[in-house]
């Protein structure tokens, strides 16, 4: 029963008539997937990798091993979160700054299961400005120009660089815990305390 609650409770919250409301509901919903996503990837490639590296190096036996691991996987983390970021933004693609300063029309409406799609121009009514009617199968819809191609990257770089922050900072999180946790550090609370302040210094 609090489950179907809740599910209701979000449906109300993301069709509230406030515009603030409904960004901020979708926001919420975005970032809670992104965090809950990124634990199971996390989680998951974590295991697969420490099953098999302990095929080959005595990660239980040796903590210094164990700690080489969980930042080396931290870094890899880090560096993938970047390497993400640049390819979405297009820092790679020849060619893409001149493309995502190119208007298109789209359609406007978001009432419309087609909003956000390119429609031509011969079916604006006023093409002059930025903000006009079109007709589209017969019905007259609310269309504006629009840098598609920026508005693509930027909402698939906001995606992607949030799931893969996620993930380094579980795995950040992962490292600090395996250090605290080492026979050098967790002997009392001030030496476990002096292991988040190394974590956050080697990070």
């Amino acid at each position: 029963l609090g489950s179907v609650l809740f599910v209701m409770v979000l449906f109300y919250l993301v069709n509230w008539k406030d515009d603030d409301i409904r960004r901020y509901s979708w926001s919420i919903i975005s970032t809670t997937v992104s965090i809950f996503t990124a634990v199971l990837v996390f989680s998951g490639v974590k295991e697969l990798l420490f099953t098999l590296l302990e095929k080959f190096l005595p990660l239980k036996e040796s903590e210094a091993l164990r700690l080489v691991a969980e930042y080396s996987v931290f870094l890899v983390w880090f560096a993938a979160m970047h390497a993400m970021i640049a390819y979405q933004a297009g820092a790679w693609t020849e060619g893409a700054a001149a493309e995502m300063h190119t208007h298109h029309w789209v359609i406007a409406d978001p009432m419309l299961a087609a909003f956000g799609e390119e429609i031509d121009e011969e079916d604006v009514r006023n093409p002059s400005g930025v903000k006009s009617i079109a007709y589209v199968d017969g019905i007259e819809v609310f269309v504006q120009k629009r840098h598609v191609a920026r508005d693509t990257r930027e909402r698939r770089t906001k995606c992607w660089a949030m799931l893969f922050a996620h993930m380094a900072g579980f795995s950040a999180i992962s490292a600090g815990g395996e250090l605290q946790q080492s026979a050098l550090l967790r002997g009392s609370p001030l030496t476990a305390a002096a292991a988040a302040a190394l974590n956050q210094a080697l990070l």
